[in-house]
């Protein structure tokens, strides 16, 4: 059974939104960090966890695909205790001027979702 482009929609949104909640981001951040205007009250976000796809406009995509790859390398990282991967995204660190991975992403948008991103996947910063 294939699936359709709503339905691919429908399950990022749910696997992004399951993200978030582990690593514990409130709702003010999660309109940032999903790109969504600034307008949208945090209350809005229950729809998401429901049957509605993130709209997908401007840089959503690329926001969910970064935001699902860090999720998908802590995991590896951190098989043997999830709840350590969950803990590395709000621990401030050294690496990101000590500011916590999630700081990183919430107030640098796109540019530091790559950031960590980048860093997860070994890649240097130039």
């Amino acid at each position: 059974m294939s699936s359709t482009a709503a339905e691919i929609s429908v399950d990022l949104t749910h696997t992004v939104m399951r993200i978030l909640s582990e690593w514990k981001v409130d709702p003010a951040d999660q309109v940032k960090l999903l790109g969504l205007p600034e307008k949208t009250k945090p209350r809005a976000l229950k729809r998401y966890t429901e049957s509605t796809p993130l709209p997908e406009q401007g840089d959503s995509m690329a926001r969910i695909t970064h935001l699902i790859a860090i999720q998908q390398y802590l995991s590896v990282m951190f098989s043997y205790n999830p709840v350590l991967g969950d803990m590395w995204v709000t621990t401030p660190s050294e690496r990101f001027n000590n500011q916590s991975p999630l700081e990183v992403m919430i107030v640098g948008g796109i540019d530091g979702m790559e950031r960590v991103r980048n860093h997860m996947e070994g890649v240097p910063e130039w």
